[in-house]
């Protein structure tokens, strides 16, 4: 197959490419029972500044095995290996090539159509192959999701994540490794309501908490209305 704008392209006057590529293959896709999909992911950013090209790649593999044990007990199994990569023409020191690894596991129990549970666990490794940063990081959650038909919509979900980190924090690479959190003891928290106000009206809430080892926490919120035609 031809990939359109795979690769490096030569035109100078170009200033920026972004490209973005998913394929999904889907087994036992409408059992609901069981099934499995795979989804290959690569997403492709060059842009040109003053001093000089920046390039930016990420490539995923998910591999997802859903397993319904029952009525209201549902298996969700979500392996995802990958790389991302940055390259800097100029800020060579800020290059990075990490190599991803996560899984997740998410036992839900749904007693009801309007009401859903789950607890989730999930394993990450991300390893800088240009250099010697490490990060491992452990996150156990709960969710609970509850909807009424036609009116309104709740999520409520807590995050217990340990982070393992063996390099200085205030680097390029650690930000993207860490994702805003600190290595040690980490938890973060989502609050969302969204309630139908009239036939074409929607009106959402969100509340994001976080808080990591020798800080404070962060919280932030928002409302946003919605017109449906």
């Amino acid at each position: 197959s031809v990939i359109p704008l795979d690769g490096v392209l030569p035109d100078s006057s170009l200033v920026s490419v972004n490209s973005s590529l998913r394929n999904t293959f889907s087994f036992n896709k409408t059992s609901p029972v069981f099934g499995i999909d795979y989804m290959y992911s690569n997403n492709k950013n060059r842009i040109l500044l003053v001093n000089g090209i920046d390039t930016r790649n990420t490539i995923l593999h998910d591999i997802r095995l859903r397993w319904n044990l029952g009525r209201m007990i549902t298996f969700v199994n979500d392996f995802q290996p990958g790389i991302r990569t940055y390259h800097s023409e100029y800020f060579s020191n800020k290059n990075y090539e990490i190599d991803l690894l996560s899984n997740e596991t998410r036992l839900s129990y749904q007693p009801k159509n309007t009401l859903r549970t789950s607890i989730i666990y999930s394993y990450g490794s991300k390893k800088n192959s240009l250099a010697t940063e490490v990060c491992e990081d452990h996150n156990l959650a709960a969710e609970v999701k509850f909807n009424i038909v036609r009116k309104a919509s709740l999520q409520f979900r807590i995050d217990y994540i340990r982070i393992q980190y063996n390099s200085d924090m205030n680097t390029p690479v650690a930000y993207v490794m860490l994702e805003g959190f600190n290595p040690g003891n980490n938890a973060s928290w989502l609050l969302m309501v969204q309630r139908s106000i009239s036939d074409n009206l929607q009106l959402s809430l969100n509340y994001n908490g976080r808080i990591s080892e020798g800080t404070q926490a962060v919280h932030t919120g928002g409302v946003q209305i919605r017109a449906l035609f």
